[in-house]
C-alpha cells in the first residue's frame, strides 16, 4: 500500500514540476523539519531528487532531523536565542493555518493527480474568524513591505521588531486576545486525533 501512494505522490511531484534541474524550496513554521525530510527521500528514491538539494526556510527549527543529501536549513529565530518565544509551536500554527483541511493523500483524477484532503474546508478554524485573520495578515504584511522599502528598514530590525511584539503577544496578551487565540480547538499531532486549546 506504501509503495502504491508513494507511486501515486511521485506522479504529482513531477506533474508539478519537480526535477533534479530546479531549486526546491520548502517554507514552514517548523520544527524538526520532518517534512523536507520525508520529501527528500522521496524524491531521492525516484531519482529527482534536486543537484542543489532542497532549501528549507523556517520561523524555528527545535531538535531538528539531521538534513539529508545537500539539504540545508535556513531559520528566521534562533532556537537557543530566541527560546522563551518559539515555544508556542500550535499557536504559530494557528498563524498559518488553510481554510481546507490536510492532505492526507493524492489519487488519480481523468489523467491528472490531485490532493485528497482530510475535509474540503477547515470548518473549525473558518467559524473561529479564519478569514478575518487571513485579511489582517495579508493587510500587515503589505504595510511592513512598503515600511521596508520606503524607510530602508534591515533585514535584522525586523527581527528585532518580531521579537518585541511576539514577546508582547505571547507574555502579556490583552483580555481579548487571549480569549480569542484560546478559543482555537488545536491539533498538535499529524492525524489530528488529540484535541487541545491553547
Amino acid at each position: 500500500k506504501s509503495k502504491e501512494k508513494r507511486v501515486t505522490l511521485i506522479e504529482y511531484l513531477k506533474q508539478e514540476g519537480f526535477s533534479e534541474n530546479i531549486n526546491i524550496g520548502i517554507v514552514d513554521v517548523g520544527w524538526r523539519a520532518r517534512q523536507q525530510f520525508s520529501l527528500s527521500k522521496i524524491l531521492h528514491h525516484a531519482n529527482i531528487y534536486p543537484l542543489n538539494g532542497i532549501y528549507g526556510f523556517y520561523l524555528s527549527l527545535m531538535n531538528p532531523i539531521n538534513p539529508i543529501n545537500k539539504d540545508k536549513y535556513y531559520t528566521f529565530f534562533d532556537a537557543e536565542q530566541d527560546k522563551d518565544i518559539i515555544g508556542y509551536g500550535g499557536l504559530y500554527e494557528s498563524f498559518v493555518a488553510a481554510d481546507h483541511g490536510s492532505c492526507i493523500s493524492y489519487k488519480y483524477c481523468d489523467e491528472l493527480v490531485v490532493p485528497v484532503l482530510r475535509e474540503e474546508r477547515n470548518i473549525n478554524m473558518i467559524n473561529w474568524g479564519l478569514e478575518i485573520q487571513h485579511d489582517s495578515i495579508e493587510l500587515f504584511s503589505k504595510k511592513i513591505v512598503n515600511s521596508s522599502i520606503k524607510y530602508d528598514i534591515k533585514f535584522d530590525d525586523h527581527k528585532l521588531f518580531s521579537k518585541l511584539i511576539l514577546n508582547k503577544f505571547l507574555k502579556s496578551p490583552s483580555l481579548i486576545e487571549a480569549k480569542v487565540f484560546g478559543s482555537i480547538k488545536m491539533f498538535e499531532d499529524q492525524d489530528e486525533k488529540n484535541a487541545h486549546f491553547h
